[in-house]
């Protein structure tokens, strides 16, 4: 009798994989490689995949490694998805820059039940810096202008999250806090009208260009267990299935979308492999990279000059 892997509870699905940011810290933005956004026969046969597997996942994920908002049908994939299952938690994440008033409307009038915002370091100086091409100014009127449209609806959903990436200093290192601090840069600009979810940058799997940072290494032990290979799964834009949110380079081709049903994918000798080597701890090299079953790397920032916000 053949032992099948139940399907997951949590679909990732990449409406774009392009990015109008090329932040230091991420690999859409360090690793060079071909990006672009979903096409309409990619998503119906991830629509058509979702269906048959509608008794499964609780939860749909509209972003990997890309800009979801970049994606002309990205409101249309929410609701598609919720016709099928409304009970179904969609998310997403943004930058925040593609977010114009239009949008915001669009997000009010949807069904998406949350969406999370990126604003990183110590100031919005430092934030700009990191985040490529962004502007913090605009990111942060752009995130009030949906919680001031949120409450003129008087509207409860999406829940809106600042994620926060922070750096550790070389003096931390040996007493790194168990809990990361939020900025008080970001307390004072959204006090508790907004969640936050601060952590440490830490190395990609697939990093690129580090040359921003120092690599501080930390010693322990190669865990035998990945929830992700477990509970998720992530179709990227080209239709391409990897096994999670750090594979955002396509390292491991688990398989095609446009190709084979998701279900075949998630049992079939990719996955196998892949989990048997987790288990066993002989993982694939990306794998070894990784903070889920790796001791963490941090990247601790090597620029030393003072940063201005340009005009």
């Amino acid at each position: 009798m053949i032992n099948l892997q139940p399907f997951p509870r949590v679909l990732r699905i990449e409406p774009a994989s392009q990015c109008n940011l090329s932040c230091l810290h991420c690999p859409t933005g360090t690793v060079d490689m071909d990006r672009g956004i979903m096409s309409n026969n990619t998503f119906k046969n991830i629509l058509k995949n979702i269906e048959e597997n509608i008794a499964y996942i609780k939860v749909v994920v509209l972003y990997h490694g890309g800009e979801p908002l970049l994606n002309k049908n990205f409101f249309q994939y929410v609701s598609s998805i919720k016709k099928l299952n409304p009970e179904i938690f969609i998310k997403t994440v943004s930058n925040g820059m593609a977010l114009t008033e239009s949008t915001v409307k669009k997000i009010i009038n949807s069904e998406i039940d949350a969406i999370e915002f990126s604003l990183d370091g110590l100031s919005a100086e430092e934030s700009q810096y990191i985040r490529v091409k962004s502007k913090s100014s605009k990111v942060i009127r752009n995130v009030k202008n949906l919680i001031q449209e949120k409450l003129r609806n008087n509207i409860q959903k999406p829940t809106i999250s600042i994620a926060t990436t922070q750096f550790i200093k070389r003096s931390d290192i040996g007493k790194i806090p168990a809990q990361v601090p939020i900025p008080d840069w970001l307390l004072s600009e959204f006090g508790d009208e907004v969640a936050y979810k601060p952590e440490f940058a830490m190395r990609w799997p697939h990093m690129g260009d580090i040359s921003n940072f120092e690599l501080v290494e930390t010693v322990g032990n190669l865990k035998n267990y990945c929830d992700n290979v477990i509970s998720t799964i992530t179709v990227r834009a080209d239709g391409t299935v990897v096994p999670c949110c750090f594979d955002l380079t396509s390292k491991l081709n688990m398989g095609n979308v446009n190709s084979d049903s998701l279900s075949d994918i998630w049992n079939g000798e990719g996955y196998k492999k892949l989990r048997k080597s987790i288990n066993e701890r002989t993982p694939y090299s990306i794998c070894s990279n990784c903070a889920i079953i790796a001791p963490p790397v941090y990247l601790i920032p090597t620029w030393t000059h003072e940063i201005k916000l340009s005009s």
